[in-house]
């Protein structure tokens, strides 16, 4: 499903156009979301998979070659922020939005 509200995202790259953004805490599978115009796309990042879209061809094509290119350094980013909401007492890693763990 694509968010309404696409623009409340981080913006993560931009290029021709198209505006790349992420939360790095929402839900999985890991994806960021591209915007094109009114048009709009969910692409997954480990494995890259077209997850909706809406992208003219072109865009989407665009969008695809921007993640393969950057496809490792959204993997290690993921891997930085889960790291650093897990717990320090159980080593859990605490819920996507939440700022401590349950055991807390």
């Amino acid at each position: 499903m694509l968010p309404e509200e696409v623009g409340a995202l981080p913006e993560v790259s931009r290029f021709f156009g198209i505006v790349i953004r992420r939360f790095f805490d929402e839900h999985p599978p890991p994806h960021f979301h591209a915007e094109y115009g009114d048009t709009r796309a969910v692409v997954g990042i480990q494995p890259i998979d077209v997850i909706e879209s809406s992208l003219p061809p072109r865009g989407l094509s665009l969008v695809l070659e921007w993640a393969a290119r950057n496809q490792q350094g959204l993997a290690d980013d993921r891997e930085r922020l889960r790291e650093a909401n897990r717990c320090g007492s159980c080593r859990r890693w605490s819920e996507a939005g939440e700022r401590r763990c349950a055991c807390a």
